[in-house]
């Protein structure tokens, strides 16, 4: 783990002890941290079968069953 600073243009420089093979990085707001996730440099093609609104509903219907799976694991 490493602390760093930010700069006064909010600006954070990765230490070179931490490998990140990325130009360009996705940040997520888990709780009170921040996830960095590098973007790849050249994306890999998938073939997917299907438009946006079934890829759409197959998420949500995925998410909509994990959560419920979750929520009968904590007791629910």
């Amino acid at each position: 783990m490493s602390v760093v600073k930010i700069d006064a243009h909010r600006r954070v420089y990765v230490p070179k002890d931490i490998e990140l093979d990325a130009d360009e990085v996705v940040i997520l707001r888990q709780g009170e941290a921040l996830v960095l996730i590098p973007v790849p440099r050249r994306p890999i093609p998938i073939d997917v079968k299907g438009g946006v609104k079934e890829l759409k509903a197959k998420a949500e219907a995925s998410a909509r069953d994990d959560a419920l799976e979750r929520h009968q694991r904590r007791g629910g």
